[in-house]
């Protein structure tokens, strides 16, 4: 009996740790995804990064292009292969490292520049929330628009992600050899809400800029870590507001016509107060 009374909860343990185990195996498995190497490539007109995705299956790093004539980004080297690789090595994802770094050898790198000294940015808006699903009312990301301005003039926006209203989102700028007009601008900000949140990295290709300068940033190295805001660094919150050259265009006129009504205003007052004086000394 003692036996018995031994063995049947012996085995519900038993039974409940494998379903524990097999659950966190194929559980969802949560993390940041951060980009570094930004390089050229001038026979595609494509700037090339690395990605590192420490969410989902766990990839290796996988190698992506951005194309300067169609903004599109396509995956140069994936996950797939690096699995494919690294299984030929004994699973040593340091030969994918290698791989990648083979390919973008010869290209060239981006110089990290300073927004700030550019007279460059940015005016963050809110959009919309996205649920897990229609059953549950629990945030799963934000949707946001990113406006870029040069010297207060727009001249370029882009949609972003985000967690929280009231979080930072943290811009660097990257120059272009080559070209006068353009720059990359990196996005490093807590992504999507999922177990509290995480880092996710994106790539932005900004057009119509102009005399921009290209004095690399100084101390500055964007490695296989979260961006760290810097002197030369943009620190942008939702609730900032931009004040551009046709917004204070269209204060000047609500400001004549709030002058006009208060003019307006005191002038009947004091028009009533003289037809009031007027009206006693005629009763008397």
């Amino acid at each position: 009996m003692r036996l018995i009374l031994l063995v049947g909860p012996l085995f519900l343990l038993i039974a409940f740790t494998s379903f524990v185990t097999v659950e966190n195996t194929f559980a969802t498995v949560g993390g940041p995804t951060l980009i570094y190497e930004f390089v050229y490539n001038p026979l595609d007109e494509s700037v090339y990064y690395i990605e590192q995705d420490h969410s989902g299956r766990g990839c290796p790093p996988e190698l992506f292009k951005l194309s300067l004539n169609s903004s599109e980004t396509k995956v140069a080297y994936s996950c797939d292969e690096g699995e494919r690789l690294a299984s030929q090595n004994g699973y040593d994802y340091s030969s994918v490292g290698v791989k990648i770094n083979e390919i973008i050898e010869d290209f060239k790198f981006l110089a990290p520049l300073s927004l700030k000294a550019n007279n460059i940015s940015v005016d963050i808006d809110f959009v919309n929330a996205e649920n897990y699903s229609p059953e549950f009312d629990e945030v799963i990301r934000r949707n946001f628009i990113a406006t870029i301005y040069q010297n207060e003039v727009k001249v370029d926006e882009f949609t972003i992600t985000g967690c929280s209203l009231n979080q930072p989102f943290v811009f660097h700028g990257y120059a272009i050899p080559g070209f006068e007009k353009k720059i990359m601008v990196l996005l490093s900000t807590k992504g999507d809400c999922f177990e509290g949140g995480y880092t996710k990295e994106t790539l932005h290709m900004i057009s119509n800029v102009s005399n921009i300068d290209k004095t690399p940033s100084v101390n500055f190295y964007k490695g296989q870590s979260a961006l760290i805001p810097n002197e030369d660094s943009l620190v942008v919150y939702e609730s900032d507001e931009v004040i551009t050259t046709t917004e204070q265009s269209k204060e000047l006129p609500t400001a004549n016509l709030f002058l006009v009504a208060s003019i307006f205003l005191l002038a009947g007052i004091v028009l009533g107060m003289l037809m009031y004086k007027l009206l006693i000394s005629r009763r008397g």
